[in-house]
């Protein structure tokens, strides 16, 4: 929901979806999620990220373990309600470049919907990254690594 809404403020040279949802104009996240569920893993859905068995299966579950304790305490406010409920605020897509990272082992956001939504709505073929939802966690030097490819 905040990169376009940061991008029409900001105009960065380019927006970055990283495993992420992708606002639609006018709609919130949950009535995209209604018109379609194939946008989550299933058996994410109605889960708290705040509960530490659900963040290690669904958030870490690539993380090394070195980084398990670390990652748990990056969970803060994690769960965004209010930002799923709010429609997005923009009438009008922000003129800023954008791309998508798909993140192929992602167990919270379906990464089939993922490469779709990158090729249907911002109209780019997404880069893809293996692992789960959070790689700036789990693999942060490949997706530097991947960051720099996609910057240049």
């Amino acid at each position: 929901m905040y990169l376009p809404i940061v991008a029409e403020q900001w105009r960065p040279r380019r927006m970055i979806f990283l495993a992420a949802l992708i606002p639609q104009l006018g709609h919130s996240i949950i009535e995209q999620f209604k018109a379609d569920p194939s946008m989550f893993n299933p058996t994410w859905i109605g889960k708290n990220p705040m509960d530490d068995s659900v963040a290690l299966e669904f958030l870490y579950h690539d993380c090394p373990t070195n980084r398990i304790e670390w990652a748990l305490s990056t969970r803060v406010l994690f769960y965004a309600k209010k930002a799923m409920e709010e429609q997005c605020p923009l009438s009008v897509w922000p003129p800023v470049p954008a791309a998508y990272i798909a993140c192929l082992d992602d167990r919270t956001i379906a990464p089939a919907w993922q490469m779709r939504a990158a090729r249907e709505w911002l109209n780019v073929e997404p880069f893809v990254l293996p692992g789960g939802h959070c790689p700036n966690v789990s693999r942060p030097e490949a997706l530097a690594k991947l960051l720099d490819e996609v910057a240049a």
